[in-house]
């Protein structure tokens, strides 16, 4: 393991976590490789386990979806022009609770 990625999981919990693939384990219903497939990025879903972010954010399939890994929420971001392809969050100071407070194109 890299020493950054050491120094991240030591820290033990970050509020946010932005990752370019899906975590291992996150299931899209529909993507081109077949129904219900689940993202093979192994080491991601490690990471969100290890630093329990209140959100983590993913990109790279094009698909806006809600997930979870051991109860830490998972969304992916769509692509340009598309519903979900920006996702506007709050997160109070304190505690681990955070909202969508918007999201745009909105979903259908």
């Amino acid at each position: 393991m890299s020493y950054a990625l050491d120094t991240l999981l030591a820290r033990r919990r970050v509020d946010l976590l932005l990752t370019h693939d899906a975590p291992a384990g996150v299931v899209f219903p529909r993507h081109r490789r077949g129904l219900n497939w689940a993202s093979e990025a192994a080491g991601l879903d490690d990471l969100v386990r290890g630093v329990r972010p209140r959100v983590c954010f993913f990109g790279h399939h094009h698909t806006r979806l809600d997930s979870q890994i051991d109860g830490v929420p998972c969304i992916g971001l769509n692509k340009v022009r598309m519903p979900g392809n920006l996702v506007a969050i709050e997160v109070p100071e304190r505690g681990r609770e955070w909202s969508v407070l918007g999201e745009w194109p909105e979903r259908l």
